[in-house]
């Protein structure tokens, strides 16, 4: 459905002598924390970011850090039509030194959210930054409907952008990024694809995967070793050519509680490829998770027919072990897409 833009007609521009923006005069954006800690598993901590980001938004936002004693790597989830970009430029920055990450997103209900205009340059803020298939990312055109010459309005649009260019720049993002925001007229959104969105690095890489066929006691296997803030996870791919039979041994970098609560109560396994979620069935588990070593555990997988399809056009994998409860997981994501030529290869060789 295409979003609505009447409110955003006049977009934009702010500065500290005049305020050319639709939410000049709306209330400040919101900020609402939540942190969920499972001891020795897992801690999510958000920052909800609601509505318009009006006069004010940026003091919200360092209130909250102050009072809720918001630590890095935090995730800001913006869910907001734009508004003042002066005010969006100082969110992203305050983004940026506290160590956050971003996404768009809406409390309480997964595949949604918005971020247009002005929200879009505060969301480039993150250190990493994601965007869900079922949220809206939309850029477009600066425009105002101040009083004022030809000559005046473009000084003042060369110098905003300007500063769009050195900020998006300094975040990280490709300059073609700006381009995209001129695409569209204020009365429309040039709304971003996920292909685009990566392409501009308006969204992060979560993990860098390096993958090689390597040979141990005169037999090949594929190895897949996936680089993260939290450590190195491995996917080695085995070949048992007296049964014509794939194997993955998926190797989970963790150590401590960690690795005791993975083996005490993992009770589901999960393979994700590009999002789609499939559960893993007794006989596609050729040995359930056991310890490898001080930092590791590791699960081997009976690559089914099921599974080898999948493989052979997914781009992203992603491993989960599974608690009874199901709200949680540990687990990591690898790009497969970097390696499919070479595991289509080790599949032809094994027979």
């Amino acid at each position: 459905m295409r979003p609505k833009v009447a409110s955003l007609l006049v977009n934009l521009l702010c500065f500290p002598w005049i305020c050319l923006s639709t939410f000049a005069d709306a209330g400040a954006m919101t900020f609402s924390y939540q942190a969920d800690t499972y001891p020795g598993i897992m801690d999510f901590r958000f920052i909800y970011a609601d509505g318009p980001i009006g006069p004010g938004s940026v003091n919200n936002l360092h209130a909250l850090i102050r009072e809720k004693h918001v630590g890095p790597g935090a995730v800001v989830l913006f869910n907001s039509p734009g508004g003042n970009v002066a005010e969006a430029l100082e969110i992203g920055r305050a983004i940026r030194a506290a160590g956050f990450d971003t996404s768009v997103g809406v409390e309480g209900r997964t595949g949604a959210g918005e971020c247009y205009s002005a929200c879009t340059l505060a969301f480039l803020g993150g250190v990493r930054r994601k965007i869900g298939t079922g949220a809206q990312f939309g850029v477009h055109r600066v425009s105002t409907n101040a009083i004022m010459s030809s000559k005046e309005a473009l000084d003042i649009g060369q110098i905003t952008i300007g500063q769009i260019v050195e900020y998006s720049a300094y975040m990280g993002v490709r300059p073609e990024f700006v381009t995209e925001l001129t695409r569209a007229s204020p009365e429309n959104l040039n709304l971003l694809s996920q292909t685009k969105l990566t392409e501009l690095h308006v969204v992060t890489p979560r993990f860098a995967t390096t993958w090689e066929i390597k040979a141990a006691e005169g037999q090949f296997y594929l190895l897949g070793t996936t680089n993260t803030d939290d450590g190195v996870d491995k996917a080695i791919f085995l070949c048992d050519p007296t049964r014509h039979q794939l194997y993955a041994m998926m190797l989970f970098n963790s150590s401590g509680q960690y690795q005791e609560n993975a083996i005490k109560w993992t009770s589901t396994y999960r393979l994700v490829f590009d999002g789609n979620e499939i559960e893993l069935r007794p006989d596609e588990i050729a040995k359930t998770v056991t310890k490898s070593g001080e930092n590791y555990v590791s699960t081997t997988i009976r690559l089914s027919p099921r599974l080898l399809e999948r493989l052979a056009n997914t781009s992203e994998l992603e491993f989960e072990m599974v608690p009874p409860s199901k709200q949680i997981f540990q687990g990591w994501t690898s790009d497969f897409a970097s390696g499919r030529a070479k595991f289509i290869e080790f599949r032809k060789s094994c027979h």
